[in-house]
């Protein structure tokens, strides 16, 4: 039945976990940034091993939540294939504002993130290319 509570206030909590989640990655990214940055090349082995923890945390959630939505399209009679987006069209209130904010919420966890990585690139690069520099004129 569309709106039943359950699977959606499962679903919900799942989507909470993962938010935390990105949370933490967008974290380790911005600790990555300040150490390499600060040029701080003691720190930049547990920088990396955070960012790189962060990341398997999200992979391994992930399969968590992919579970979920699968038993509640199934539920809904939705397609496999179907989004968060098409989920929240289908069920009742609150489930339809809650599930909305929560792809709101994890869309703009995702644009911070990919944000936060290419910045980090474009640092880790200019500083190699600057060691690089320093170590052609010696």
């Amino acid at each position: 039945e569309p709106g039943s509570s359950a699977p959606l206030g499962e679903l919900a909590a799942v989507l909470w976990q993962e938010r935390e989640l990105l949370e933490d990655l967008l974290f380790a990214l911005d600790q990555q940034h300040r150490v390499v940055a600060a040029g701080d090349t003691r720190w930049l082995g547990r920088a990396d091993a955070a960012v790189a923890d962060a990341v398997a945390a999200v992979r391994t959630h992930e399969i968590f939540r992919a579970i979920e939505v699968e038993t509640l399209v199934s539920q809904l009679g939705l397609a496999c294939t179907a989004s968060l987006r098409d989920i929240a069209e289908v069920v009742d209130e609150p489930w339809t504002t809650v599930l909305t904010d929560h792809r709101d919420a994890l869309r703009q966890l995702a644009a911070e993130i990919d944000e936060a990585t290419e910045r980090n690139r474009d640092l880790l690069l200019a500083g190699e290319r600057a060691t690089r520099e320093q170590l052609d004129q010696v």
